[in-house]
């Protein structure tokens, strides 16, 4: 289930009563994985949830990320430099 919160952002509000009646039966049923559980009322809405609401998100975000940090170098025999977010460095070459 986590891994959806790359795709679907709100996914961890909609799969959390799931998670606690699957923690809960696995406790029950000494970590049984093959044991039957009773779903309860907020996790048939989830369930519900997802069937309705999956086939409207394409796996783009509509939240806009941050892009990563650009970082661009340059090298010749006599120098170097780089920048990075309007920060700059530099210095002679190691030959």
């Amino acid at each position: 289930m986590n891994a959806t919160n790359q795709v679907i952002p709100p996914a961890p509000l909609f799969y959390r009563s799931l998670q606690m009646n699957l923690t809960e039966a696995l406790r029950d049923a000494s970590q049984d994985f093959e044991a039957e559980l009773t779903l309860s009322t907020d996790s048939w809405e989830e369930l519900i949830w997802w069937d309705t609401q999956m086939l409207k998100w394409n796996g783009k975000t509509v939240l806009a990320m941050e892009p990563d940090p650009i970082i661009e170098s340059d090298a010749i025999s006599q120098e170097w430099g780089a920048s990075s977010q309007g920060n700059s460095t530099g210095g002679p070459g190691l030959l």
